[in-house]
């Protein structure tokens, strides 16, 4: 008798238990949070907060070109972004990294906008940021197939004078450089070990670093680096015409046309070093 009450005591409990869970639910398992990502439209997202696109077109000898924004509140500016992915229609793969918060702290006001490093005394930090990169940076070579792919920098503003040091300390391994509205000369004596050909484009009417531009250029020619420097009217916006001009800089085209006005000469590479052009 009293081993059929320990019996039916543990089918009560049991029961208790059963009806117990079907009043309050089942624990539900945790739902993974897909965080937001910021790439702009046209963009896929890469590693972290870098960003790509590519060219409908592609194969070996398709090009990258790593854009550096000017300074980024939000979002950014869809007329940059678009600028910038423009060159996927010329046949270049596109890698779209982000600045950092906190770092336009000139301004109280600027303290959550995204910008790129500027002292060129701290290029560890300029190392860790571009470390960011890598993983983006080899997924793409790796969807475009075919080896190591040309890598240029277009940059525009903050990121052009983040662009000056990258170059003149060798941090980022480029084909060449194209600075837009920006690329302020450093004080510090240059310690790269290769000299890409540069591209300086002012706009006309930034009465800020039209000037700024055109000593980076002096400074280039006295350091002998390859280099054209081009002022075009206007202020300084990233435009369609900045975007071609770069292109056809990196492909060792003439861009000395329209609307620019360009001093300064890139001789033409011999013919077993000149860069294939990316597939249109």
């Amino acid at each position: 008798m009293k081993g059929f009450r320990k019996a039916n005591a543990a089918k009560l409990h049991l029961a208790l238990a059963i009806g117990g869970l079907l009043l309050v639910g089942c624990p539900k398992p945790p739902v993974e949070v897909v965080a937001e990502h910021w790439c702009p439209e046209g963009f896929e997202p890469g590693h972290g907060d870098v960003c790509f696109a590519l060219p409908v077109e592609h194969g070996p000898t398709t090009a990258i070109v790593v854009y550096l924004h000017g300074m980024l509140e939000g979002h950014g500016s869809p007329e940059e972004w678009a600028a910038a992915r423009s060159a996927t229609v010329h046949g270049f793969a596109v890698v779209l990294p982000r600045g950092r918060r906190g770092l336009c702290d000139w301004k109280p006001e600027l303290k959550n906008h995204f910008c790129w490093p500027q002292d060129s005394a701290d290029t560890a930090e300029m190392k860790n940021v571009v470390a960011d990169w890598d993983r983006t940076l080899w997924q793409v070579n790796e969807l475009l197939e075919g080896g190591q792919h040309p890598r240029y920098v277009l940059a525009y503003s903050n990121g052009a004078s983040f662009a000056v040091h990258l170059a003149r300390a060798s941090i980022l391994k480029a084909d060449g450089y194209a600075l837009v509205g920006g690329g302020a000369p450093p004080a510090e004596a240059p310690t790269a070990e290769s000299h890409p050909p540069v591209l300086v484009i002012a706009a006309a009417d930034d009465d800020a670093q039209a000037p700024k531009s055109k000593e980076l250029h002096e400074l280039l020619v006295r350091e002998k680096w390859p280099n054209q420097s081009c002022v075009r009217p206007g202020e300084a916006t990233l435009r369609g015409e900045d975007v071609d001009a770069a292109l056809r800089f990196f492909r060792h085209e003439t861009v000395a046309a329209g609307a620019l006005t360009c001093e300064g000469h890139v001789e033409e590479p011999k013919t077993a070093d000149k860069v294939k052009k990316p597939h249109k």
